[in-house]
């Protein structure tokens, strides 16, 4: 089993990082051109709720296995057909951690999985570097001023 982290503390609260992801259908509202809905009009905190999500001309399903608001995680699994060939076995897990020194976050998404041992190397980067994109994207998110209203 091989087994991909990134991580990156962003300067806002847990909760304000975890109220923007806790929904397992918020994608769309901080990852740039993703498609995203949750299947069958469950909640996006429900167990067992299945994302159909649209990136980067492919469209995956990934199934919710762990949600839980007090450790501000979830877990998911990938439902076949996986955008990645030879990956067997996955199962991502996105967690939010509040850094005691200052109101910030340590934002924390790792997968393991399974897949031949000539392609672990390939795969950890391959997962490291979307990681890392997609929470740059978050990072950009948050950091926008509010918009003001306009009288």
């Amino acid at each position: 089993m091989a087994k991909s982290y990134y991580s990156t503390v962003i300067d806002q609260s847990a909760d304000q990082i975890w109220g923007l992801v806790r929904d397992f259908g918020s994608y769309r509202q901080w990852i740039p051109d993703a498609e995203c809905f949750i299947e069958d009009g469950k909640p996006g905190e429900q167990v067992g709720a299945i994302r159909n999500v649209s990136y980067d001309g492919l469209t995956i399903r990934q199934q919710l296995v762990a949600h839980s608001d007090a450790d501000r995680s979830y877990s998911y699994t990938a439902l076949d057909p996986l955008r990645f060939p030879t990956v067997r076995n996955f199962l991502a897990t996105q967690r939010i951690i509040p850094v005691a020194d200052g109101d910030r976050a340590l934002v924390e998404w790792y997968v393991t999985f399974d897949c031949p041992a000539d392609e672990h190397d390939h795969w950890i980067e391959q997962f490291k570097t979307l990681f890392a994109g997609w929470l740059e994207s978050l990072r950009t998110t948050v950091s926008r001023p509010a918009r003001q209203s306009q009288a």
